[in-house]
């Protein structure tokens, strides 16, 4: 993840000016897809927390641990934060606020956009640390709570009066569990090729909560979708709830940058959406070699370690592209929370590319956002 948050936060410049020019009084909450799990718990360091989609507020590099992996040789990603937050510019919420035509933030000490954009790319950054076993929708729900402290009060995140946005950027399949115990049924379990049995690994996540039609000679399903039933949270959950946040009056929209192809066209008028490929060229298919980086075929990692590790194989990139960049795993139960926002021919759901180019995605969700 931390090639996709150093990206989302080199767009935060693009993203702040196209606000700019429809005048929007903006607020902006961060959490992570982190809904901990018993399995994580043994790993976190000293000073973490699971977000559990409570708000992240704070800078960057007052959270620089966040930015070294775990294990006996962990990675490290400084430069995730240093790039975009030399120093910590913070709010003085629990989100950041800011009006594109007033210029108030809620920034101390500073009342422009330039405050705004900096406190953006200063908070974005979450860091690589976290539960593996990533869950965005649960996430995104316990965020939009309307009962959290943070919804309610004299300046709540949520405001009647404005539209609600939402972006989720991740690179697995979404394993919002209802059943965290199910991580250990070895029916949703690939085998491990180390040993030759099974055991748990973010593979469950697709195993428990996606059911594709069968493989043929290459690897390839036809189709995949979510499991209406299983130890994972059902989609009904998240798209209800949804639903219940536009039925009271509120104009909801999402950006899902996930495992899809790279976007190579879009709409020419508002809200330009993605036209060619994407979510339409996306092929659930297994693992390739030549999905593997050359580090890891170095290490000796195989196609069958992967499979292990993620089930599915990635939808992001091309293996074939000239310049593969980053790699990503689809997410049907995101896509499908996503697409249920598209609602009397309105275009409400944006999907793109987590491979792609994040500036003219946000384009997308900008565009869906503005009612009218």
């Amino acid at each position: 993840m931390a090639d996709g948050q150093l990206a989302l936060g080199r767009a935060m410049d693009d993203f702040v000016d196209q606000l700019a020019q429809n005048s929007h009084s903006v607020q902006v909450m961060v959490t992570t897809t982190d809904m901990d799990n018993f399995l994580c718990s043994p790993f976190h360091k000293p000073d973490y927390t699971p977000a559990l989609g409570s708000p992240i507020a704070s800078g960057c590099n007052a959270r620089v641990n966040r930015f070294t992996g775990i294990g006996a040789n962990p990675e490290e990603r400084f430069e995730v934060c240093t790039e975009l937050c030399p120093a910590d510019v913070v709010p003085t919420d629990p989100f950041i606020a800011f009006d594109t035509m007033t210029l108030e933030t809620n920034i101390e000490g500073a009342q422009n956009l330039s405050a705004a954009k900096a406190a953006l790319a200063c908070v974005l950054p979450q860091g690589i640390d976290g539960c593996g076993y990533e869950s965005p929708l649960e996430a995104m729900l316990q965020a939009l709570n309307p009962n959290a402290s943070w919804n309610a009060g004299d300046r709540p995140f949520l405001r009647d009066d404005a539209a609600l946005a939402i972006v989720v950027l991740s690179d697995e399949a979404d394993c919002s569990l209802a059943e965290p115990t199910a991580l250990l049924d070895q029916a949703y379990q690939e085998l491990d090729p180390a040993t030759g049995t099974p055991a748990p690994s973010s593979a469950v996540c697709w195993n428990a909560g996606i059911v594709c039609s069968p493989p043929d000679g290459d690897g390839v399903h036809g189709a995949c979708m979510s499991t209406p039933e299983g130890p994972l949270q059902p989609v009904s959950r998240y798209v209800e709830f949804l639903a219940d946040v536009r039925n009271a009056g509120k104009h909801v929209t999402m950006l899902a940058l996930t495992g899809v192809p790279i976007v190579i066209d879009y709409a020419d008028t508002a809200p330009f959406e993605p036209v060619a490929g994407g979510l339409a060229d996306l092929v659930y298919r297994q693992w390739r070699p030549e999905d593997l980086t050359a580090d890891e075929l170095d290490q000796g990692i195989t196609a069958e370690d992967m499979r292990f590790s993620f089930g599915i194989g990635p939808g992001c990139p091309d293996p074939e592209a000239a310049s593969p960049g980053f790699r990503a795993l689809p997410s049907p139960r995101l896509v499908e929370v996503c697409q249920s926002l598209d609602v009397d021919g309105q275009v409400g759901c944006c999907v793109d590319s987590f491979c792609g180019d994040y500036r003219l995605a946000t384009q997308c969700l900008l565009a869906a956002a503005t009612p009218g």
